[in-house]
């Protein structure tokens, strides 16, 4: 699936929160490559069902389907998230 604008937005959103909770600015790790670089998420550490909390909070202020909203789950799970 390919993830349309407002997606995109409201993934780079959680993942801002997600890094922002273990001191991490996303945008600076964007900007200076790192996020290019293969695997480079394995070098943070955020429990499992702290980034469930996060992304269940960003998720529940958006209007989307259910479905539409797994798929961004999917898409962070399977994405950048720190190791939890």
């Amino acid at each position: 699936m390919q993830a349309t604008k407002k997606e995109e937005v409201l993934m780079l959103k959680i993942y801002r929160a997600l890094y922002s909770e273990i001191g991490v600015d996303i945008d600076k790790l964007i900007e200076d490559g790192t996020t290019r670089k293969e695997g480079w998420f394995n070098d943070y550490f955020l429990e499992h069902e702290k980034q469930e909390e996060i992304m269940e909070a960003i998720l529940k202020t958006d209007r989307s389907p259910k479905w539409k909203k797994q798929a961004i789950r999917n898409s962070i799970w399977l994405g950048g998230s720190p190791r939890g």
